[in-house]
């Protein structure tokens, strides 16, 4: 058996959605940094610091991995559209 894969209703919208999450969370990290290289006695630590990286990056790569794949079944959909139609 054959799994179809669902359509995605807006492929476009979706996409902008993802990088819209991936602009935000690599803010977030960048206040994070911006705070511990200011320094100050309510500065995080470098573990948070560390951990956030960890967390927030690693939570963009795997964003940004569904983006693409959203990209390429999309792109390979409407490939598969065009061919019947033909």
């Amino acid at each position: 058996m054959d799994k179809e894969q669902p359509r995605v209703k807006n492929p476009t919208g979706m996409l902008t959605m993802h990088g819209l999450v991936i602009a935000i969370v690599v803010y977030m990290f960048w206040q994070i940094l911006k705070n511990y290289l200011a320094g100050g006695p309510d500065a995080p630590s470098l573990a948070l610091v560390i951990g956030a990286g960890v967390v927030l990056l690693g939570g963009c790569v795997v964003i940004g991995y569904m983006a693409i794949r959203l990209y390429r079944q999309s792109k390979r959909q409407a490939e598969e559209d065009r061919q019947e139609k033909e």
